[in-house]
């Protein structure tokens, strides 16, 4: 079992129907390089205590002025919002994109937040190239006053397994909240049983949405101030 550590600090919350904030996104970093002549798939994650009425994807390609428009849809989880970008459409280069979400209320918001000023850009390359993996950023644990980390937790999963905490972060501000909890799995060999996957909080087994790389959970309450395991 790995175990994640996040702090909450205390400051006032007031939760209401329209809360007048826009969507939360957590952004989901592609795992594959992009090529031309190849479909682009993208995904990313929206959560809003309200209903969420429309998530969208802006891209263009190069030195084209425009950004075109393509409506995202719910993926294999609620929470996960993809899209498929044609391969007519993909050419080698980059690629800029951003998110756009809105909920019943219209409370809307973009991600990156600079939208069509500050695009996510990312390569995308003629032929393929052999891939590499990445070593994880080990998070390190900072004391917060007024309370007391736990002490050191274990990682006692095999060689062959990676599991790794996408949000929240590992410091946060109680209003800010914690609209999702997401972990991100890497079982090459296919050693888990979904079935068999739990995902615990303080101690508290909790209904979570589990998926071959993806665990999320929508917290119904705010968490407490403090560390939460």
């Amino acid at each position: 079992m790995v175990r994640w550590l996040t702090c909450l600090l205390s400051v006032g919350i007031l939760i209401g129907q329209d809360d007048g904030l826009p969507p939360n996104f957590v952004y989901l970093e592609p795992i594959e390089d992009f090529y031309a002549h190849s479909p682009i798939e993208l995904e990313i994650i929206v959560t809003d205590r309200n209903d969420i009425e429309e998530v969208a994807i802006y891209y263009r390609f190069n030195d084209a002025i425009e950004f075109s428009k393509q409506e995202m849809h719910v993926s294999y989880q609620p929470v996960i919002f993809n899209v498929e970008i044609p391969l007519d459409e993909v050419e080698s280069g980059f690629i800029q994109y951003y998110f756009w979400a809105k909920d019943e209320y219209d409370n809307g918001a973009t991600w990156p937040s600079g939208g069509e000023d500050m695009p996510m850009v990312l390569p995308i390359y003629p032929i393929m190239q052999v891939q590499e993996k990445k070593e994880p950023i080990p998070t390190i644990l900072s004391k917060v006053e007024g309370f007391q980390p736990p002490e050191k937790l274990e990682d006692n999963l095999p060689y062959d397994l990676e599991v790794s905490m996408l949000a929240p972060f590992i410091e946060i501000n109680q209003e800010e909240g914690v609209p999702i909890i997401v972990l991100s799995v890497y079982d090459s060999e296919l050693i888990v049983e979904l079935e068999s996957v739990k995902l615990l909080i303080d101690g508290e087994g909790v209904i979570s949405f589990i998926s071959p790389d993806m665990i999320t959970y929508i917290p119904p309450d705010p968490f407490d101030p403090g560390y939460h395991i």
